[in-house]
C-alpha cells in the first residue's frame, strides 16, 4: 500500500508531459483522437492507463447524450404537427367501475410510429 508522500505516477510514465499545459493538451489529443506524436503513456504507468481509460469511456458516454438529446429535439413534432397527432374524444364517459365513480375518454394516437 502507497503512503501518502509517494506519488501514484513517476515523471517518465508520460513522456514529454511535464506541467499542466502539455497535460492539458495530452488529453485534448486523447479526446478528439487527434495522435499523440511525442506525448504517450507507458505501460508501466497504471494509473494513467486508468484515467485515460476513464476518459475515455466518458467521452462516449457524453456523446451518446448528446446525440440523443440532438435526434430527440429534432424529431419531436412542433406547433400544428403536434395537434394533429393526438385526438380526444368528444363525449366522455361517466359509469361506476369497481365501486367508484370514474371519468373515462378516449386518446387516438394518428401518429405512423
Amino acid at each position: 500500500m502507497q503512503s501518502y508522500n509517494q506519488t501514484v505516477m513517476n515523471a517518465d510514465d508520460i513522456h514529454h508531459v511535464h506541467d499542466f499545459l502539455s497535460a492539458l493538451l495530452f488529453s485534448i489529443e486523447t479526446q478528439h483522437t487527434i495522435g499523440y506524436g511525442s506525448r504517450y503513456i507507458t505501460t508501466e504507468c497504471m494509473g494513467g492507463i486508468l484515467v485515460l481509460t476513464l476518459q475515455s469511456l466518458l467521452e462516449y458516454l457524453l456523446q451518446v447524450i448528446v446525440t440523443q438529446i440532438v435526434f430527440t429535439k429534432l424529431s419531436r413534432p412542433t406547433g400544428e404537427e403536434k395537434s394533429q397527432f393526438i385526438i380526444f374524444s368528444n363525449y366522455p364517459l361517466i359509469a361506476p367501475r369497481n365501486n367508484q365513480v370514474p371519468l373515462t375518454f378516449r386518446i387516438v394516437n394518428l401518429s405512423t410510429s
